[in-house]
C-alpha cells in the first residue's frame, strides 16, 4: 500500500518543484504538487477570517507576516486533503528538502509505525526520547521532548489531521510553532533517531526573515513573555493519552 505524498510549492517556484519532484521520482515515490497559498494574494476579508490579528504576547509575541500566514494555510490545506480523500496517512513535504540515503526503505516502513504516532517529523535537531520503537528500516521512533522548528517534512495520520484541524483556526502563530504547542490539539510530535531528509540551505525562505524582526527591542520583550508561558505550559501539559 503506497502512502500519498503532497509537496507544497508556490506557482512561481518552478526550480524548487523540479528539484523536489526529480528526487522523489528517482526514488520511485508517487507524489503530487500542492499549490501553496500565496499570503500576499489574500484579500482583506480572507486575511481577517484566517488571522484576526496580533494575539496576546503569551500566545505569540509579534504579528505574523503574510508569508507565514500563507505557509500555515498551505499546510492546513494538505491536512484537509487527508480527511477529504479518506487517506489513513500522508506525507507532507515542503519543496526545499534534500533526501538522505535510505529514504525509500524508510517510506516502506511507515506502515509499521506504532499506533500512537499520529505526527512524525522527518527532520529534527532534537533526539527523540525513550522508549523508542524500531522500524523495519532500522530507524528508531520516539516522542520528541521538545519540538524543533521547521515543517520541511512530516507524516500525519487521519486521526492526527482531525486533531490538528480541531483547533487550527483562527491562526495564532506560525505552523511550526503551533506544532510545538502539541497540547492545544492533543497531538504529540514524534521524531527519528536519524533524519531521512534535511533542509536545503542553498534555497532562501519563501516566508521572509523572522530573525531580523525578532531582534527589535519591543519584540524581544514580548518574546520573553511568550517563551516563559510556553515553557510553563509545556511542563504542565502532562503526558498525552492515546485513547
Amino acid at each position: 500500500m503506497s502512502i500519498p505524498c503532497l509537496v507544497i510549492n508556490r506557482q512561481q517556484d518552478t526550480v524548487r518543484w523540479e528539484r523536489a519532484s526529480t528526487q522523489l521520482r528517482k526514488c520511485g515515490i508517487a507524489h503530487e504538487r500542492f499549490e501553496a497559498v500565496e499570503g500576499a494574494d489574500l484579500s482583506t476579508a480572507e486575511l481577517a477570517l484566517a488571522y484576526p490579528g496580533q494575539v496576546a504576547p503569551w500566545v505569540f509575541y509579534r504579528p505574523m507576516s503574510r508569508g507565514e500566514i500563507g505557509c500555515y494555510l498551505s499546510h492546513l490545506g494538505c491536512v484537509r486533503r487527508i480527511i477529504d480523500e479518506g487517506w489513513e496517512r500522508a506525507l507532507i513535504l515542503e519543496d526545499d528538502f534534500e533526501l538522505e540515503p535510505g529514504f525509500v526503505k524508510f517510506v516502506a516502513s511507515l506502515l509499521h509505525l506504532p499506533k500512537e504516532c499520529d505526527l512524525l517529523k522527518l527532520w529534527t535537531n532534537i533526539p527523540p526520547a525513550a522508549p523508542l520503537f524500531r522500524l523495519p528500516s532500522g530507524h528508531q521512533v520516539g516522542r520528541l521532548p521538545r519540538v524543533p522548528p521547521l515543517t520541511i517534512g512530516a507524516l500525519i495520520t487521519a486521526r492526527g489531521a482531525t486533531r490538528l484541524l480541531s483547533s487550527a483556526l483562527p491562526i495564532r502563530r506560525p505552523i511550526d510553532l503551533q506544532l510545538k504547542h502539541w497540547w492545544e490539539q492533543s497531538l504529540p510530535v514524534y521524531g527519528l533517531d536519524s533524519n531521512i531528509l534535511r533542509p536545503l540551505d542553498a534555497l532562501s525562505s519563501s516566508i521572509g526573515d523572522r530573525k531580523s524582526i525578532d531582534r527589535a527591542p519591543t519584540v524581544r520583550l514580548r518574546r520573553l513573555a511568550y517563551k516563559a508561558f510556553y515553557s510553563w505550559s509545556r511542563l504542565t501539559a502532562g503526558k498525552p493519552s492515546h485513547e
